[in-house]
């Protein structure tokens, strides 16, 4: 996945708008968009390089 400037604009405002983390943000689907929540069910995990579950329960929410 290579991120261009209009990718990188897309993702700060999404970041700064949620209060979303990093890498809840990068292991997003279209399934966990819709028109008015974005479910966060995953992290990306950099050291791995894959989506990973949350460490906790608590990690899992809705944004609206």
């Amino acid at each position: 996945f290579l991120f261009n400037d209009k990718t990188l604009l897309d993702l700060t405002k999404l970041l700064l708008l949620t209060g979303m983390r990093q890498g809840e943000a990068l292991a997003l689907t279209s399934s966990d968009i819709r028109e008015d929540r974005i479910r966060i069910t995953k992290t990306w995990d950099k050291t791995v390089k894959k989506a990973l579950p949350p460490k906790t329960k608590a990690g899992i929410g809705l944004y609206l």
